[in-house]
């Protein structure tokens, strides 16, 4: 793959293979062109051994060509060499310079059309680059729910931060539930899966965590699935159990469409919880739901992760 770089007024272009690497210099400026190619032994030669192979040569050019400094520094000399200057810190301070030289080449229209291609397709490489890093940063972060208060009341219990990913209880009361944003199942994915972390004044969060199907939730609904300290709401039936949500701890709710379980782990993955449910009384579908969250005591915080 070809990539592109830019020094003052030269394009740098490097043509990376197994065991060797091509790099041309155009100098736009003098109508000029460099090009050489150099294999793991030429770059071991060429940079005194600091570098391996070419793979290493061609790292330690990017670095000094985006990350120059103090100890690392690169210049490109008029007769197309590429002078590399380091300060190697350990085991003692010490100077090493070096020089990659370029055979000058005849810039004639069939050169430049290859040339002119060739950086076309670099500066391709790195829009798509581009783009799929953006795409996987935007997924990533509409992945994660923000809270959504359906009742007056409980707005007035919570105070919202961090674009409504963290709620802050304002007084003391019971069985009021935040609904999150709901989530839909990745194409590419056998689950669905969320963390939140509660933070509060004891080290026992009197609180629940879960996940609810149907259009109305709440507390012994029905489609209503919440985990708290000692306590478990499973579809309108309530039950105790030995799960506990800690001072300060991750908590993931792990919905399975194929074993038709909901699963409440840490951040260890050592179960909390985990219970069977039946498809076909979830009238909603399994493609989206809505997290579930509530806390009782004043000044405890829930944030999804």
């Amino acid at each position: 793959m070809t990539c592109i770089y830019h020094h003052k007024h030269y394009e740098l272009a490097f043509f990376p293979y197994e065991t060797s690497i091509k790099i041309r210099i155009l100098d736009a400026k003098n109508a000029r062109c460099f090009e050489s190619e150099f294999t793991d032994s030429s770059s071991q030669s060429l940079s005194k051994s600091l570098c391996l192979n070419s793979k290493d040569l061609f790292s330690l050019i990017v670095r000094a060509l985006t990350s120059s400094n103090d100890l690392l520094s690169l210049e490109i000399l008029s007769m197309g060499t590429i002078s590399i200057r380091i300060i190697l810190q350990f085991p003692i301070e010490k100077l090493m310079e070096f020089n990659i030289p370029l055979k000058e080449l005849e810039l004639n229209d069939f050169r430049k059309g290859l040339y002119q291609m060739q950086d076309l397709e670099g500066r391709l490489s790195n829009i798509e680059a581009y783009f799929k890093k953006e795409e996987l940063k935007i997924r990533k972060n509409s992945h994660f729910p923000s809270f959504e208060t359906q009742s007056p009341n409980i707005t007035n219990s919570y105070t919202f931060t961090n674009k409504r990913k963290t709620a802050n209880k304002v007084k003391d009361s019971e069985g009021e539930i935040l609904e999150g944003t709901k989530l839909e199942k990745m194409t590419d994915s056998n689950f669905i899966k969320f963390s939140v972390v509660f933070k509060g004044n004891t080290s026992i969060i009197n609180g629940f965590i879960g996940v609810g199907f149907e259009k109305e939730t709440g507390i012994n609904k029905k489609g209503s699935y919440l985990m708290g300290s000692g306590v478990v709401y499973w579809d309108g039936t309530i039950f105790n159990s030995n799960s506990l949500i800690r001072n300060n701890e991750e908590i993931s709710v792990i919905i399975s469409e194929a074993e038709e379980t909901i699963r409440w782990e840490n951040k260890e993955g050592e179960k909390l919880f985990v219970g069977r449910f039946m498809k076909q009384n979830i009238t909603s579908g399994l493609g989206i739901f809505r997290p579930l969250i509530s806390a009782a005591n004043a000044e405890t915080s829930i944030s999804f992760l």
